[in-house]
Parts: C-alpha cells; structure tokens; sequence
C-alpha cells in the first residue's frame, strides 16, 4: 500500500505539467512536425524530468502530429515512421538534442549529421523540455513563442520565405 501511495504522489506532481502540455497541443495544428529538445540546463530534478520527458507524445493523439521523440525504434518498437518523413525523426533511441546544438546545426551537412540537423527546415515547432519558466528564447531569428508552461516552452519555427516558396 505504501508504494502504491508513493507512485499516486508522483503521478499528482506530474498531472500538472500534462496539463499544461495538453493546452499547448491544442495550439498547434493538425499534424505538425514537432522536434523534442532539451534545454542546455535542465531546471528541477531529473527524476521528475525523465518522468515528463515522452509527454509530447500525446500531440500525435491529439493532433495527428509527427512527434520526434515518438517511440519508433525498429525492432524495439511497433510503430514505425514512413518515409521522408523518417529521415526526421529519432530512429537510434537517443537522447533529445539540446537547444544550443540546434543552433549550432544550422551550418551543418545533413548528410552525415543527425536527424534534427536540418530542423528548420523540416520541423514547424520545437517543445524545449525541462528549462526554466523565466528562460530565454535561445534563438528568437527561428523561434517564436506560442507557449510557455511551468518545465518546458512551445516554439514555432520561423522559415525563410525562401524556403517556403521551395516547398512543393
């Protein structure tokens, strides 16, 4: 009895937070492409963090988006991401990149980087988990604020009309 005690009181602590991230789903459109990233410096304790770290997930339901951290690992998992779109998201089970290298990925060749290297171009918003509700934007040129919750921020990304006139 004591440990289901225990596991209730996590889940309360946590209740608030999917909350806050189901009003932020509702903001963005049916099915956008969402990268997961972290905060350079993650605020609170990592249990907690790690405990939230999948809640973006829930956009898929609710919005029919392509989520990046969705579990999509062949062989690990049962769901699978057709391409192009698999080419963006996380097939290696790794960890959310964070926000300073999203923006050092801008210079980057995307054929031997990472699936997030060309994030601006292939992602229409990024949730930056775990950072601080007073944190700044680290990249205002491609990110404009849409949500701000208590662990994490909902960004959309600001394309280059040259990019957007390049879309088929």
């Amino acid at each position: 009895m004591v440990r289901f005690g225990e596991v209730a009181s996590r889940w309360q602590q946590i209740d608030v937070y999917v909350q806050e991230f189901r009003q932020a789903i509702a903001l963005l459109p049916q099915g956008a492409r969402v990268l997961v990233a972290q905060a350079d410096e993650a605020d609170g304790p990592a249990a907690l963090n790690d405990g939230m770290s999948h809640i973006p997930c829930l956009a898929v339901i609710g919005r029919s988006a392509l989520v990046t951290s969705l579990f999509t690992v062949s062989g690990k998992q049962i769901l699978g991401v057709r391409h192009p779109y698999s080419e963006i998201v996380d097939r290696d089970d790794g960890y959310l990149p964070n926000m300073s290298q999203l923006i050092a990925a801008e210079g980057l060749t995307p054929a031997s980087d990472p699936f997030w290297a060309t994030w601006f171009q292939d992602h229409d918003y990024v949730f930056e988990m775990f950072g601080a509700p007073d944190s700044e934007n680290a990249n205002p040129e491609r990110l404009e604020p849409v949500f701000r919750g208590s662990k994490f921020h909902l960004f959309r990304v600001i394309k280059d009309t040259s990019e957007e006139d390049e879309k088929p």
